[in-house]
């Protein structure tokens, strides 16, 4: 009698999220198969009104309408790896499905690879990776040349324009190639000098994570 496969699907990154989940539906449907969606909420992501919070209600929906259940577990100060290998052995997961950036060499060297310290921890369990692109790469392939603009707060939302107000933010603008609307991504930086990028729909910043960075700038 063949075994019964039991799919679990690890988020960390909000607009991956989606993507990762689709795919584990897939392996669940040619399955027949159970399917869980696995959140790692971080200490700093469990604080109330965090950016985290916003995608959490958007990966719930996610799996809802692929038929998986949804867990949220707090890493309680333990590694990713450590809380996806407990959960996987508690709910007698098969398969696992996560996402991961291809690690620069310098990663791999100084850092470890994700990846295998998951192998380590997760015995027969099958793992499937799903490659994300990082940020610069997944621009130059769907969107135009960017464009700079300023970034100002107008009743209750956020919206691209040319000039910069006074408390206002400047990034750059890649309009997706397939819309003749103003809809595509804003690149900026935070406080670390780290690209960002968030969704524009209409001239508006929409992403659930900008309010969170809008405020962290004060």
């Amino acid at each position: 009698m063949p075994k019964s496969e039991h799919i679990l699907v690890c988020l960390s990154y909000g607009p991956h999220g989606e993507r990762l989940i689709r795919r584990g539906a897939e392996l669940a449907a040619a399955a027949g198969s159970r399917l869980v969606v696995l959140s790692v909420v971080s200490d700093v992501e469990a604080a109330p009104g965090s950016a985290q919070e916003e995608w959490q209600r958007v990966w719930r929906e996610a799996a809802a309408e692929a038929g998986a259940e949804f867990r949220a577990v707090p890493s309680a100060g333990r590694k990713a790896v450590d809380v996806i290998a407990h959960t996987a052995m508690i709910e007698r997961m098969t398969q696992i499905v996560v996402g991961q950036p291809v690690p620069t060499r310098w990663e791999e060297r100084f850092h470890g690879s994700f990846v295998d310290a998951l192998l380590r921890r997760i015995g027969q369990t099958d793992l499937h990776v799903v490659a994300v692109q990082r940020l610069d790469e997944e621009l130059e392939r769907t969107h135009e040349r960017g464009v700079r603009v300023a970034v100002a707060a107008r009743d209750g939302g956020y919206v691209i324009q040319r000039t910069l107000d006074k408390n206002g933010c400047s990034g750059v603008f890649f309009r997706s190639r397939d819309t003749e609307f103003e809809h595509g991504l804003l690149k900026l930086k935070d406080g670390s000098s780290r690209s960002r990028a968030f969704k524009v729909r209409h001239g508006a910043v929409v992403d659930p994570e900008f309010p969170a960075f809008w405020r962290s700038r004060s």
